[in-house]
């Protein structure tokens, strides 16, 4: 039999314990510490991946939102000019449309603070230059959160700025900026959101037909 504390191996030699010299136990540690810094790593990547796909995709929803909510402006330029029987009053500044914020200034949903003056002379200057008689000069002619332009109030977070200027298109051919002798015009619409976000789209538009025939959009692009 043996005694407590004892095995023995065939009855009759005790076992005795492996001492591990210090070196071994100094290298186990190292790879410890190694392998835990790999994982430590490993999983700071993965946060870093998933939270970057999560912000691409939240930019990505907001682009998509974005255009929708430029081409809502689009719409409701286009039904007030409809409503029209000649539009050289738009573009001179005589006709205003009814869907208009009470400021230049209004806040944004993502808190800034834009001044349209400022912003239509931006866009005039990003067309280039020299100006020609025929070259378009952009007017303000709707613009509101997206609420007041599609005239609907929505629960949850703020929606989209629009801002939709009209010009006189260059096919006229009549020297004047200010004038529209061929029932066409140039729509430009943007949608301003959170993140900084902001998207354009630009059309030409006409009315084929004496008034009242219907306005119809020849071309549509994505704006600059």
């Amino acid at each position: 039999m043996s005694r407590p504390g004892t095995s023995t191996l065939g009855g009759s030699h005790p076992l005795q314990p492996i001492a591990v010299p210090p070196t071994d136990r100094g290298a186990a540690l190292i790879l410890a510490m190694l392998v835990t810094m790999v994982v430590t790593i490993i999983g700071g990547a993965l946060v870093v991946a998933v939270a970057t796909e999560h912000l691409i995709t939240a930019n990505n929803r907001d682009a998509e939102e974005l255009l929708h909510a430029a081409d809502a402006g689009l719409e409701r330029a286009l039904l007030e000019l409809a409503h029209l029987s000649e539009w050289t009053a738009v573009i001179d500044g005589g006709a205003v449309s009814r869907s208009r914020d009470g400021t230049l200034s209004p806040r944004l949903p993502d808190g800034r603070v834009v001044n349209l003056v400022d912003l239509t002379q931006e866009i005039q200057a990003s067309g280039g230059g020299p100006w020609g008689p025929d070259d378009p000069r952009w007017r303000l002619f709707v613009y509101g959160n997206l609420s007041q332009i599609i005239a609907l109030t929505l629960d949850g977070p703020p929606l989209p700025y629009v801002v939709v200027w009209v010009a006189d298109d260059q096919a006229d051919g009549d020297g004047s900026p200010q004038r529209d002798t061929n029932d066409t015009l140039v729509l430009r619409s943007e949608a301003f959101g959170v993140r900084y976000g902001r998207r354009a789209v630009e059309a030409t538009v006409t009315r084929p037909d004496p008034y009242p025939a219907p306005v119809r959009v020849l071309s549509w692009r994505l704006g600059e």
